[in-house]
């Protein structure tokens, strides 16, 4: 087993995250999400590559995917920063 190799990237994990609290779980589930709220067409094999840290998505594709889910400010800032930096913000730091 390869367990380990096919994990989400930390990019990955805070984009399932955030579209699973919106009840939408999955590339193809969150790309076709995204073609049906704000017309942003992408496939679900892109996100998959985006959500295992294979690909690093545009930043029209991150603006795009913040609007679709209608995610907050605290959201977007966490977003922002594991794009950034590659880890998970830590609060208070």
């Amino acid at each position: 087993m390869q367990g380990r190799e096919n994990s989400y990237c930390e990019l990955g994990k805070e984009l399932d995250a955030l579209a699973r609290s919106r009840n939408v779980r999955g590339p193809y589930s969150m790309a076709r999400y995204l073609d049906a709220t704000n017309g942003y067409e992408c496939s679900g094999q892109v996100i998959s590559r985006y959500l295992y840290g294979k690909s690093v998505p545009k930043r029209a594709f991150l603006e795009a995917f913040a609007d679709a889910f209608d995610i907050t400010e605290q959201e977007r800032m966490a977003l922002a920063w594991v794009y950034t930096y590659g880890s998970p913000h830590r609060r208070g730091t």
